[in-house]
């Protein structure tokens, strides 16, 4: 189970509840997943992921569908009020986009993988929305990405002077992520070493440096290396630009 992640850390709550909902019907589960947050009877959002993967594995997906559209109808609610608070333009579309990644993410990953989702549900999304916020923002001004790129930004939309040296400029690796998406993934990681599938895999799910050097108990320096060494091997084999 999640809670045996060596990294993983949450509420017993959702752990309890977890437990329970696993031997309770689906139609159980999506009446108490229309409770009001706050009231007693209240299904975790966490609760809901873990459920999503747990039915998915089973081969249920049936049931892992109906999961992920609880799952999918939250984000649209949460993403569209943060929406209209950023002053978005077009909320619909940019909502659109964030549901679109959230849903191939879960679709396409695993427990082990996207244990945050079921550990902190509204900071993993709040990710995902601050990474389409600062796109949008980029396009709309027009600020070319090479002047962008030495710039971080955490959750909350701050931003942080990235020091080169030590990191992986946004740029580089969203070049990467980009030709991971469009190739024959299998076929690349045999020329990768298993640290850098580790890596390739984690970019390609959304996490960024800091963030696989968390997943892998490792220091940013150490990925800085390992996210350098995949960009060489896909600049040998012409993927991308040096």
């Amino acid at each position: 189970g999640t809670s045996q992640h060596p990294r993983y850390h949450r509420h017993a709550e959702i752990d309890e509840q977890v437990r329970e909902l696993k031997q309770e019907p689906l139609s159980y589960i999506e009446e108490r997943a229309q409770v009001r947050y706050g009231h007693s009877e209240y299904v975790y959002s966490e609760t809901l992921v873990e459920l999503f993967f747990h039915w998915r594995d089973q081969g249920d997906r049936r049931a892992a569908n109906r999961i992920l559209k609880i799952i999918l109808d939250r984000i649209k609610n949460r993403a569209s009020a943060w929406c209209a608070t950023a002053r978005i333009s077009d909320c619909e579309e940019f909502v659109g986009n964030v549901i679109s990644n959230v849903g191939h993410q879960l679709a396409n990953g695993n427990l082990d993988s996207h244990y945050f989702w079921c550990c902190n549900f509204i900071g993993a999304l709040k990710r995902i929305f601050s990474k389409y916020y600062h796109e949008e923002k980029r396009r709309q001004q027009r600020i070319p990405q090479s002047l962008d790129a030495s710039y971080g930004y955490s959750d909350d939309g701050a931003h942080h002077g990235v020091v080169l040296g030590d990191r992986i400029a946004v740029a580089e690796i969203d070049s990467i992520k980009q030709a991971l998406s469009r190739m024959y993934v299998d076929h690349f990681f045999q020329l990768l070493k298993p640290a850098e599938v580790r890596v390739a895999k984690l970019l390609m799910d959304g996490y960024n440096q800091q963030e696989i050097a968390e997943q892998l108990g490792c220091t940013d320096r150490t990925v800085r290396n390992i996210i350098q060494r995949i960009k060489d091997v896909m600049i040998s084999k012409g993927m991308i630009s040096a």
